[in-house]
């Protein structure tokens, strides 16, 4: 059993004991002793005191002389270690190195759990980032449809119908137009170019108005082209010697 010292709290070195039982170091006990008066000196641990001077064995009959004891003698103490003390060292040793190897296992998962969460906060913040940029895309190209059908589809709309108002006008204009020069039915009269040619004189002209028939067609401008074309040719005819009639008809 290894036997620890009061004083140094260390393994006995050289182990000496007290008139009262403790045991120190030779060391230690010799260094306290010489803080003392030199005739006596107390116990570090219980305070008891006892005397430090060496009886002389001269006096006392030689019959009492193994009763003569020094106040500090010397010890002889097993110094080989208990079988239990070396279990519980061992279950300690095996103890500290689960305590430590648990510690890594918990710092690797600490540190990866760590990662973890950083990891899945970075692709919630991709995630916010991105949605937020989709959200501007579609926010930009809403606009820009909004702003094509404004400037484009308004301008074609109110385009349009100014030109249907002008095509309207227009029609308004050449209908009235159209009407204005529409002859009445009972005022109007179809002209005839007759020629009569005799044999000794020129060829003259007469125009005879005939009233229209009833199922005579509105006049409009492309008739009365007509009409002024083929009045041309029937004067430009008429130097021919035979006697003919033209007749203009709407």
């Amino acid at each position: 059993m290894v036997q620890s010292c009061a004083i140094c709290l260390s393994q006995c070195n050289s182990p000496v004991s007290t008139p009262c039982g403790h045991i120190f170091c030779q060391i230690c006990i010799s260094e306290h002793i010489l803080q003392s008066n030199g005739f006596q000196s107390f116990c570090p641990t219980c305070r008891e005191n006892f005397p430090i001077g060496a009886p002389e064995l001269q006096h006392p009959p030689r019959s009492f002389h193994q009763f003569v004891l020094p106040s500090i003698r010397r010890v002889f103490l097993d110094t080989s270690p208990d079988p239990e003390v070396e279990v519980l060292k061992r279950r300690l040793k095996m103890a500290e190195d689960r305590l430590e190897q648990q510690s890594r296992s918990h710092a690797l998962t600490i540190s990866r759990l760590t990662r973890q969460l950083e990891f899945e906060a970075m692709k919630k913040r991709h995630e916010k980032e991105r949605a937020a940029l989709l959200e501007k895309i579609y926010g930009k190209e809403k606009y820009e449809s909004l702003r094509d059908d404004f400037y484009c589809k308004p301008s074609s709309s109110s385009l349009s119908s100014v030109t249907n108002g002008v095509k309207r006008q227009r029609s308004d204009s050449s209908g009235d137009l159209e009407e204005d020069r529409k002859p009445s039915p009972s005022s109007f009269s179809l002209p005839v170019l007759t020629r009569s040619v005799a044999s000794t004189s020129k060829p003259r002209i007469s125009v005879t108005m005939y009233p229209p028939h009833h199922s005579a067609k509105p006049l409009t401008l492309e008739h009365l082209d007509k009409l002024i074309r083929e009045a041309r040719q029937a004067l430009k005819s008429l130097s021919q010697p035979s006697t003919h009639f033209y007749r203009i008809e709407c």
